[in-house]
């Protein structure tokens, strides 16, 4: 008798606990799958700069495209932006930019990405090129900043530099559904970034998998 009653307090335990256990399993499984338990997710977007400037947008762009910056200034005269630099080190790494940008004060102009025509990318401690996989859509970044500029009426050069941190977003050119048909509104052109896998490549302007039809 006294064997029956346990075996029942157990069963009526399993039955009171066991839904709730199960319960909170299926919410905890649910957050992870939404990402609530990642690194990456928690990574908050900022950008401080010195006073006079500010990030009036920015966005970490996955791939080769790298650092999309709108820089605005209120330095109480016109500067033109002449290069930047992005680092997870301490030592600016410069890029002279192939389109200087011309600021007037109290405004704001993209010097990176955007409709700027400049390409700027990030580079590691060492100062060499962040590999791609450090680029990947949802991984974080935080480092520093550097602007080179003249100031248009003295001819004086100087350098703003501030702290950024991120997340590298997916780049809206990178669209490819590896069907192997190049489809309305997919970039698959040689050299073609959207083949993200490496076994697919461009033939007149078709993805194919290797081998390659020219081998």
């Amino acid at each position: 008798m006294a064997g029956k009653t346990k075996a029942q307090a157990a069963f009526e335990f399993l039955m009171t606990y066991g839904w709730a256990i199960l319960t909170i399993a299926i919410i905890l499984a649910t957050l992870y799958y939404l990402g609530v338990f990642r690194t990456t997710t928690f990574v908050r977007p900022t950008c401080a700069l010195e006073p006079g400037f500010s990030c009036y947008s920015f966005k970490f762009v996955e791939g080769a495209k790298g650092l999309e910056l709108d820089f605005g200034q209120a330095k109480g005269t016109s500067i033109r932006v002449t290069a930047m630099g992005c680092s997870k080190g301490d030592s600016p790494v410069m890029t002279e930019l192939d389109n200087p940008i011309t600021i007037p004060s109290g405004e704001h102009r993209f010097i990176a990405g955007g409709d700027s025509g400049n390409i700027v990318t990030c580079t590691d401690e060492n100062g060499e090129d962040l590999p791609l996989s450090e680029t990947k859509p949802g991984t974080p970044f935080k480092g520093k900043i550097w602007v080179a500029y003249t100031e248009v009426e003295t001819g004086t050069n100087r350098v703003v530099s501030g702290e950024i941190t991120g997340t590298f977003a997916d780049d809206p050119e990178l669209i490819c559904d590896y069907d192997g048909v190049c489809d309305p509104g997919e970039n698959c052109c040689c050299p073609d970034p959207c083949l993200r896998l490496p076994e697919w490549r461009c033939w007149n302007n078709t993805c194919v998998i290797l081998p390659h039809p020219w081998k």
